[in-house]
């Protein structure tokens, strides 16, 4: 099976020179991967190898992204991107695994989708898809067929299950002020009119099928961001405040390089059987002398607030834990703070309060498909940050009010 796949990865094409060449049979080879991976094992064979020989990045992300693509190989390409781009979660019902097997696949799909993310931080393709669905909301009511809006449809969700995907290794080795993988795709996102698209499509009434979709885009966009950052773009003017903003970025930037190495100083709280055994004295002991016997390395005589780690740990309930979503704030680059901060202003004084007062039923509602089973979150995250900003930045409250 494994052979099989890999020719068939084999027949799509080949990348030369940032010009992606087709084979004559490429859009057979792309339905064969879907069919293989709507068939797929239960050890995920299918999209393993699709994922170890990176195809999103090598072969469909330049199909879709190519002028000359025919409209059936872009609508084939784009179906095989979203189901390769799709949370792992829904691989497996929305639940985590339970063995250890399972454990593994899950961490290498995981790991691949991760490899991908950073080839989607390309201005020319969300240009594509931001032509691809104004032809779409350009044409009257009457004229739109569904094969079209299934492909806006579609496009939406990548955005979606793009953003939704977790830093790489590299943004995880960078400095705080540098732009990682996730600027990166903020940043083809808003520069490539794909996101000024967006706020005109939530502004319009009338297409309240796609609110819900951009909202949780225009949550994961302001996700890993503070609003006080973002303000704080636009008022860098004179050199001197420049000079001042740089100082105290490397202040934070040193702050947290010596927070990793205070975690990387800090000794293991794992009990090792190499580790030997100590005597605390004075303590209260079931022998005459109040010595306590301690297994575990000690790092300070004076702290014994490791004593109470023995004893039964309280567990809160799963219907009361916070929130199972990644929320890794950083400050970006100046140039990403400056776009992110006219964004925000264009979204509140267009569309913020149209899309929270439409979007409330949906975001909540138990009919929420498996794909959108965070949007009540990415509906409170949205409506924190832009009352946030808007404090900040002292706009209007007209803009937030409901």
């Amino acid at each position: 099976m494994e052979r099989i796949i890999q020719a068939t990865i084999n027949a799509l094409g080949f990348l030369e020179d940032d010009v992606y060449f087709p084979e004559p049979d490429c859009f057979e080879s792309i339905r064969d991967l879907i069919r293989f991976l709507r068939n797929d094992t239960i050890t995920a064979v299918a999209r393993r190898v699709c994922g170890e020989r990176n195809i999103v990045r090598y072969d469909l992300i330049p199909i879709m992204k190519s002028p000359n693509t025919p409209d059936k190989l872009f609508d084939i390409a784009l179906r095989l991107t979203i189901n390769l781009c799709q949370p792992v979660s829904l691989m497996f019902g929305g639940r985590h695994p339970e063995d250890k097997e399972a454990w593994l696949i899950y961490q290498e799909i995981e790991q691949n989708l991760r490899n991908s993310k950073e080839a989607f931080g390309d201005i020319q393709l969300f240009k594509t898809f931001e032509r691809k669905a104004a032809t779409y909301f350009a044409q009257d009511w009457l004229e739109r067929n569904e094969e079209m809006k299934l492909l806006v449809e579609r496009i939406f969700a990548l955005s979606r299950y793009v953003l939704a995907i977790g830093d790489t290794d590299l943004d995880k080795e960078r400095v705080p002020q540098d732009m990682n993988s996730h600027d990166q795709l903020v940043l083809a996102i808003l520069e490539s009119g794909f996101g000024k698209l967006l706020v005109e499509i939530s502004e319009n009434s009338a297409e309240r099928d796609f609110h819900l979709w951009i909202l949780e885009i225009f949550a994961m966009l302001l996700k890993q961001h503070e609003a006080k950052d973002v303000v704080a773009a636009g008022s860098i003017r004179t050199a001197e405040e420049r000079k001042r903003q740089e100082n105290e970025m490397r202040k934070v930037v040193e702050q947290e390089t010596e927070k990793q190495l205070n975690k990387r100083r800090c000794i293991s709280s794992r009990h090792t059987a190499f580790a030997g055994s100590y005597i605390l004295k004075g303590l209260k002991a079931i022998n005459k002398d109040n010595d306590m016997i301690v297994n575990k390395v000690i790092k300070n005589c004076n702290d014994i607030g490791h004593l109470n780690k023995r004893k039964i740990q309280h567990r809160a309930p799963k219907s009361r834990r916070p929130f199972d979503i990644e929320t890794n704030k950083h400050i970006s680059a100046l140039n990403v703070r400056i776009v992110l901060r006219s964004f925000c202003i264009e979204m509140l004084q267009k569309s913020y309060c149209r899309l929270i007062c439409g979007c409330k039923d949906g975001a909540f509602s138990g009919k929420r498909t498996l794909g959108q089973d965070k949007a009540d979150i990415h509906y409170f995250i949205l409506m924190q940050f832009s009352l946030e900003f808007c404090r900040l930045a002292d706009l209007s409250p007209e803009y937030v009010s409901m």
